[in-house]
C-alpha cells in the first residue's frame, strides 16, 4: 500500500466494493490502468493501493499500520487512460443511451 495525504477537509466517497469490480472490470478490459482507493478506519489517511488492475478485500495503512476491511468500509478508484483514442472509446461505451 501507499498512502496518499489527504486535507482535513477533504470528503471521499466510498462505495461497496462489489459496486465497483463491474466498472473496474470495463476498464481493466478497454485497457485502462485502475488503482483502488479507500479511507483508512485507524487515521483517516486516504489510500491507493500500488499494484493496478487489482481489488482488495482488506489493506494496510504504511502511516498507522491499522488494516482496513475493504469489503466493509467500501473504497474507490482511479482510472488513467493513455491517450485521446481510449478517451473517445470509453465515453461512447459508457454514455447514456438515447
Amino acid at each position: 500500500m501507499t498512502w496518499v495525504s489527504k486535507d482535513k477537509d477533504d470528503n471521499y466517497d466510498d462505495y461497496p466494493l462489489e459496486e465497483i469490480e463491474e466498472a473496474v472490470a470495463k476498464h481493466i478490459k478497454a485497457g485502462h490502468e485502475v488503482f483502488q482507493k479507500f479511507t483508512c478506519i485507524g487515521c483517516g489517511e486516504r489510500l491507493m493501493v500500488e499494484e493496478a488492475n487489482r481489488l482488495y478485500t482488506s489493506g494496510s495503512c504504511d502511516k498507522c499500520g491499522v488494516v482496513t476491511d475493504i469489503k466493509k468500509t467500501g473504497c474507490n478508484y482511479l482510472v488513467i487512460i493513455m491517450n485521446a483514442k481510449e478517451i473517445e472509446k470509453c465515453l461512447n461505451e459508457n454514455s447514456p443511451k438515447s
